[in-house]
C-alpha cells in the first residue's frame, strides 16, 4: 500500500515490525486536522495499543466510521484500523464486536480494487467462519486467500492465512499436518520479523500441540508465549493453558491489571477463561453445585463460538459421569470406550498436577454392578460416586504398554477398564486379547498368555469382582468364546490406554529436573532407558529441549522459545 503521508506510513510498517517510537512520536507531533490524519491517527493509536496499553487508548468505531464517506485512499488507511480492532476482538471471543468491525471493513473496502484490502477482509470472514459455524472452512479456502496473498506481497497476510491453512487442515481431520504447517507460520513471522504475527503464530501452534495429544508442549509453548505477548493475547492464551492442563489455581490464570488495561475485562474471553478455570478446580474439590454453575456461565458467555463452546460442553461431559451425552459424537464414544483419542484436545486436563510424576494415565474407567461402565478425565474422580479405586499394590504385574512400570500404563489396569467398559456382557474373547495387547489372537499361541491374564485379573479385583468365561450359542458377531467382569461392588480404575504421549512425560519429567541425563529422566519416570532416549532425540528434533554435552556426558533441558518482545523503544529485543 503507497500513501500520500509517507512519514506516517513508515513509522506504521516500522510499528509492525516492534519499532513503535516512530509511531508514538508521530501521534505526539500531529493533530488530527486533516481526513488522512484522522485515518492514521487511528490506526497508529490502535497498533501501538495493540502492543503496550500504556501508549494510550484504541479508537472507537464510531472514529472509524466517519472515514466511510472520505476518499478511496482514506478508506483504506482506515482498513489498517479495522484490521487491528478485528484482531482484538477475536482474542476477546467477541462475536458482536467482530461482526461489527468487519461489517465496517466491508463498507470502507468497498467500491475499491485494492487487492490486499479485499485479500484483508476475506482473512477477517474466514476467521469468523472459522470461530463460529459449525462445519469449518475448508483447506481449499485457506490455501487460496494464502496464494493471493503471496502474490500480492503482503507479509502479514501470508502468515496469518498460513494460520488459518493450519487450523482448517487441523479441523478437516489431520492434525498432524495442520500443526507442521503451523511451525511453518512461526518462522515465517520470526523471519520477517512480524512480532503480532509470530504471536499469532505460537499460539495457534500451541493448540495445535493440544489437539496432538502433546499437553506439555502445548504449555511450553504457551508459557514461553505468555512472558512476551501483550496484554490482548492474555485471554486466548489463558484459554488454551487451561485447556492443555496448566493449574491456574480455579482463577484462569489472568492477571487483572492486564485485562483491565487493555478493557478486556467484561471480555467474554476472560468470563469464559475464569469460570471454567473455576469449574476444574470444583470437579477436583467434589464441589459438583459450584461446578455446574460455572460450566453454565461459561456457555452463557461464549454464544458467538461455538467451536469455543464445543471445548468447554467437551470438558464437562469428560469430566462429569452424570452429564448427559448423545447417542453419538466424540466425547460420548470416548466416554464409552469405543475411542482412546481424547477429543477437543483435552488430554492435559487429566495429566497429574505434579509435573515430575511417572503416572501417565490421564482417564479412569467408573462401574457399577450390572452397569456398563463410563470413562471420565482425571478431575472428575472428585465427582464420582464412592467407589473402590484399584491400585497398584493388588495389579503390579511388571510390565507396561507404554514401556514402563508406572500405575496408569499397567496392562492389568487396562484390561479391568476394557472389560467395565463392555459392562456385564463383557467381550469376545478375541475382541478382548486384542483391545489388551494390540494384535490378532491365534488360540494356538495365544491361550496361555490369556490364561494367565485372567489369573491376574482376578487377583488384582479381589472380592470386588469376578471373571467370567464361557461360550455363546449362535452364529452372531458375539458368538464363541467371551470374557465378563461381573462387579460385586463400584470401582475406578485407571485406563491406561488413555496415556500421555512418552515424548510429552519426558518433558513434563525434564520441566521439574531441570538439567537431566537420559539416565536421570528415566529414573524418576521409571521407564526403560531406551523409550526416554528415543523421546528425547524427538524433543531435541522438535525444538522442545536442547543437548548439552560436559565431557563424555550427555545432559537434556527444556528449550526456553524464543519470541520478540517489544519494548516500546527504538528495536525489539529477544526473550
Amino acid at each position: 500500500m503507497t500513501s500520500p503521508h509517507v512519514p506516517a506510513f513508515d513509522a506504521f510498517v516500522r510499528a509492525e515490525r516492534g519499532d513503535t517510537a516512530g509511531a508514538m512520536a508521530w501521534l505526539a507531533g500531529h493533530q488530527a486536522r486533516t481526513p488522512v490524519d484522522r485515518a492514521w491517527q487511528a490506526a497508529l493509536s490502535a497498533l501501538t495499543f495493540a502492543f503496550d496499553p500504556a501508549m494510550g487508548g484504541p479508537p472507537s468505531r464510531a472514529t472509524v466510521e466517519r472515514l466511510t464517506a472520505e476518499a478511496p485512499a482514506v478508506r483504506r488507511i482506515a482498513v489498517l484500523t479495522c484490521r487491528e480492532a478485528e484482531r482484538r476482538a477475536l482474542l476477546g471471543f467477541d462475536r458482536a464486536d467482530l461482526d461489527a468491525w468487519i461489517e465496517l471493513h466491508a463498507r470502507l473496502v468497498a467500491g475499491g480494487d485494492d487487492e490486499v484490502a479485499t485479500i484483508e477482509l476475506a482473512t477477517a470472514r474466514l476467521w469468523l467462519a472459522f470461530a463460529s459455524v459449525g462445519v469449518p472452512p475448508t483447506p481449499a479456502q485457506a490455501h487460496e486467500l494464502h496464494h493471493r496473498a503471496a502474490a500480492a506481497r503482503a507479509a502479514p497476510l501470508v502468515i496469518e492465512t498460513t494460520v488459518l491453512r493450519a487450523l482448517c487442515t487441523a479441523a478437516a481431520g489431520d492434525l498432524d499436518e495442520g500443526a507442521q504447517i503451523a511451525r511453518r507460520a512461526c518462522r515465517m513471522a520470526q523471519a520477517e520479523g512480524l512480532p503480532q504475527e509470530e504471536y499469532l503464530a505460537n499460539l495457534v501452534l500451541a493448540r495445535m500441540r493440544r489437539y496432538t495429544g502433546r499437553p506439555h508442549l502445548a504449555l511450553h509453548i504457551a508459557g514461553a508465549l505468555t512472558r512476551v505477548a501483550p496484554p490482548q493475547w492474555q485471554p486466548w492464551l489463558a484459554w488454551e493453558v487451561l485447556l492443555a492442563g496448566g493449574d491456574s489455581g480455579g482463577s484462569g490464570g489472568l492477571d487483572d491489571a492486564a485485562v483491565v488495561a487493555t478493557g478486556l475485562a467484561d471480555s467474554p474471553a476472560v468470563s469464559a477463561t475464569r469460570a471454567l478455570a473455576a469449574a476444574v478446580h470444583a470437579a477436583r474439590a467434589g464441589d459438583r453445585r459450584t461446578f455446574e454453575d460455572q460450566i453454565a456461565t461459561v456457555m452463557s458467555a461464549l454464544p458467538g463460538f461455538p467451536s469455543l463452546r464445543y471445548e468447554a460442553e467437551a470438558l464437562a461431559q469428560a469430566i462429569d459421569s452424570q452429564r448427559d451425552v448423545g447417542a453419538s459424537g466424540d466425547i460420548g464414544a470416548w466416554r464409552r470406550g469405543q475411542v482412546t483419542q481424547m477429543p477437543a484436545g483435552l488430554h492435559g486436563i487429566g495429566a497429574p498436577q505434579d509435573l515430575g510424576a511417572g503416572e501417565s494415565a490421564v482417564a479412569f474407567v467408573m462401574a457399577s454392578p450390572g452397569l456398563p461402565g463410563c470413562r471420565v478425565l482425571r478431575p472428575g474422580l472428585g465427582l464420582a460416586p464412592r467407589a473402590r479405586t484399584l491400585d497398584r499394590d493388588r495389579a503390579d504385574d511388571g510390565e507396561s504398554q507404554t514401556g514402563g512400570g508406572d500405575t496408569g500404563g499397567s496392562r492389568i489396569f487396562s484390561a479391568i477398564a476394557t472389560l467395565a467398559l463392555a459392562g456385564p456382557g463383557g467381550l469376545p474373547r478375541a475382541d478382548f486379547f486384542h483391545s489388551v495387547y494390540g494384535f490378532r489372537f491365534v488360540a494356538e499361541r495365544h491361550q496361555g498368555v490369556l490364561d494367565v491374564l485372567v489369573h491376574r485379573l482376578r487377583d488384582a479385583l479381589g472380592n470386588s469382582a469376578d471373571i467370567e468365561r464361557g461360550e455363546r450359542p449362535g452364529d452372531g458377531a458375539d458368538a464363541g468364546p467371551f470374557v465378563a467382569l461381573s462387579l460385586h461392588e463400584p470401582i475406578v480404575v485407571a485406563d491406561g490406554r488413555c496415556a500421555l504421549p512418552v515424548a510429552d512425560r519426558v518433558l513434563r519429567a525434564l520441566a521439574t529436573l531441570g538439567t537431566a541425563s537420559a539416565a536421570e529422566a528415566a529414573h524418576s519416570l521409571r521407564m526403560p532407558l531406551r523409550a526416554v532416549q528415543n523421546a528425547l532425540s524427538q524433543l531435541v528434533s522438535e525444538g522442545a529441549c536442547n543437548l548439552e554435552r560436559h565431557g563424555r556426558k550427555i545432559f537434556y533441558r527444556v528449550h526456553d522459545t524464543t519470541f520478540t518482545q517489544v519494548t516500546g523503544g527504538s528495536k525489539p529485543t529477544t526473550a
